[in-house]
Parts: C-alpha cells; structure tokens; sequence
C-alpha cells in the first residue's frame, strides 16, 4: 500500500478449454486433432462444412399430392363406368358430368337385340309361338347367345358366359327387362302378309340381306317405358324384331333338317327401333370396352 492506495489482488482469467471441440454432426465433445467424430463417427471436415439435417414433414405438398391421387383414382373409376366417347372432350365431359341416361338405353337396346334372337330360337325350336309371361323367361333365357352358342359376339371380340358379369351383364342379359330393370311389354305375332320390313336390318353391325322371300314371317315387339318407368310418354322405346316363323320338319328330309339347324345356330333376326337415336354398335363398343377392362389381356 502506497500512497493511501488499497492494492487488490487480482486473478488470472481460466485458460480455454481448447483440447476438445464440439462436432459439427452430433454436438458431442471430441478431443482436438481427431479426423473423426467418437460419438457419430462423422467426418469432422466434411461434418463442418455441411449444415444438419432437419427433417421437414412437406404438409402442403403431401396435401397436393393427396388430392392428385384421389382425382386419379376417382376419374379412373368414372371412365371405366361411362367408357370412351367420340372424342376426348366428350369422354372428358362424360367424367365429369355423367352420361345422362346414355347406359341405360344401350342396354335396352343390347338387351332387347338378344331377347329377340333367344325368342326366334325359341320359337323354332318349340315349333310354335314362345311364351312370353313373366314367368317364361327363363326358358327364354335359355336359348340367348351365352346358353345356347356358348358366347355373345360383339366388335372384335365374343363375351364367354364366365364373363358376363357386373356392368356387362346389365347390357347383355335376358331376364324380361329393359336397361332401367322395366319388365317388357312384349307381344309376338305374325306380320301380315304382303307388308314389307321397310327399315329392319339384319344383325347388329350393320346392312343385311331382306328376309327370306315366301316365308311366313314373325314379328316380337318389345316395348321400354324408358327413363321415368312410365309407359306411354315421350321416352318410351319401340324394338321391334321380324324373324322367319317355324316350318315343319317331314322325316328323312335332310335339307329342311340342315337350314333348320343353321338357323337356330345363327339365330338371326331383323330388327328396328323408335325411340333414340343411339345405336347397337355404339352398344357393342361399350360392351366390349367393359369386357376389355374385366379381362385386360
């Protein structure tokens, strides 16, 4: 002490730890000069350098991402149900906003070209007029395409009964009812004679030859109350079906045994409708879409 000055002792400030280092990857002290982590095993150089991984969860984007999916899955399911259009923008608007009553009048129209070809078997087989009540079409049912040829043809391709099933057997089975599951109003008789078939047509695909000349000659009609289920009013549809009548077979004659085996084979009809102006092909097209889309190879 000098001077009438208090001398305060002072103190050193404690040295820095500088033997170890913090890693840059795990935080965990190591000692100074090691070229690894002891803790992580981390490059100390390459760990310095680089920032630490922090992992984000992308709610926005897996919310977009989310939203994709199900458009894709539900536009997909829409197309297989309406089927392809005329263009994309129809198939597009079909998607979108449905196809009306569109399906529903194909199988009215697929429907009543089968039950037609099971009645004109029917009817050929029996002899006679084919029952028509309700309680017939199952022996009716017998004689379609699928029981009794083993197939239905279509465009390009032939439906095996295995796989008429779900949408495609709304379009292509005999139980007596239209596309909306409306039973038929359905009446068979002979055509009068001397009245021409004007606007039949053979098959389903398009232009035939007539009927067959001096034959007596049958005519089904089968009549759809349409959309609203009601007979009578503006949506109903008219099918109409002329086929050769039953011949009797004398024993021992081959030929007339022959063409009658031919024709129960082929079961061909001609046929017409009022009513809408869709198309049997435009029917087989869509059945054969569904077929393709049950069996895609």
């Amino acid at each position: 002490m000098m001077n009438g000055e208090i001398s305060v002792p002072t103190q050193p400030p404690a040295p820095l730890s500088t033997d170890r280092i913090a890693c840059p990857a795990c935080g965990g002290e190591t000692p100074l000069g090691e070229s690894y982590c002891q803790r992580c095993g981390a490059d100390l150089a390459l760990a310095a350098t680089r920032r630490r991984a922090q992992f984000r969860v992308p709610w926005l984007s897996a919310l977009l991402l989310a939203v994709v999916v199900a458009a894709s899955l539900a536009g997909w399911q829409r197309f297989r149900a309406v089927g392809p259009g005329t263009d994309l923008a129809t198939t597009l608007r079909w998607m979108v906003r449905g196809d009306g009553e569109r399906r529903p009048t194909l199988a009215t129209l697929l429907r009543a070209f089968e039950t037609a070809r099971a009645v004109m078997r029917c009817c050929l087989d029996t002899g006679g007029p084919c029952s028509l009540e309700p309680s017939a079409w199952v022996e009716v049912a017998g004689y379609s395409n699928a029981a009794w040829r083993g197939f239905v043809p279509l465009v390009q391709w032939a439906a095996a009964p295995t796989a008429i099933t779900g949408r495609l057997a709304e379009l292509l089975t005999v139980d007596g009812k239209d596309g909306w599951g409306t039973p038929w109003r359905a009446s068979l008789a002979p055509l009068p004679r001397g009245t021409p078939p004007a606007g039949s047509y053979a098959g389903a695909l398009g232009a035939g030859p007539p009927p067959p000349a001096g034959r007596e000659l049958w005519r089904l009609v089968l009549l759809s109350a349409g959309a609203d289920r009601r007979a009578d009013t503006g949506d109903d549809i008219r099918f109409e079906a002329i086929f050769p009548a039953p011949r009797p077979i004398r024993l021992g004659d081959v030929t007339s045994a022959q063409e009658r085996a031919r024709e129960l084979e082929r079961g061909q009809v001609w046929v017409s409708w009022q009513g809408t102006d869709l198309d049997l092909v435009d029917g087989r097209i869509l059945a054969e879409f569904y077929l393709e889309a049950r069996n895609p190879d």
